[in-house]
């Protein structure tokens, strides 16, 4: 059976001050610079599935159902929020690399071994990529 990648793109605007639990207050600000202050982000999201087609539908996963688990299990979470307020993010600093764990941490649950890929978009020229590796 054929293989194929099904992506989905959301959006989403979160806000975030980066900053380590494991770092002194000089550290931080010396580490985070200017992002040490709360401020936010327009972030686009792909969510990417790898699978076999199922035949009798002729669809790895119906994308309503893909749209509906990414909305419920993380837009909701992270659209319009202050990521500090998130428990995950009580131990980890909400740099773009911890979130697309995050979002995938979310997902895997929802998807199983569909799960392929999270790539978070948090500036024209910053993207993290996550396969669960």
């Amino acid at each position: 059976m054929p293989i194929v990648y099904l992506t989905r793109k959301e959006h989403f605007s979160s806000a975030h001050r980066l900053e380590s639990k494991y770092l002194t207050e000089i550290q931080n600000r010396e580490v985070y610079s200017k992002c040490f202050g709360i401020h936010g982000h327009n972030y686009t999201l792909k969510v990417t599935l790898r699978g076999t087609i199922v035949k009798e539908t002729g669809m790895v996963i119906n994308i309503t159902d893909m749209k509906r688990i990414i909305q419920e299990h993380v837009l909701k979470k992270l659209d319009h929020k202050n990521l500090g307020d998130l428990e995950y993010f009580q131990n980890e600093p909400s740099t773009a690399e911890n979130i697309a764990i995050f979002i995938w941490n979310e997902l895997k649950p929802h998807f199983g071994d569909l799960l392929y890929e999270v790539k978070l978009k948090e500036t024209e020229n910053n993207t993290a990529i996550y396969r669960g590796e």
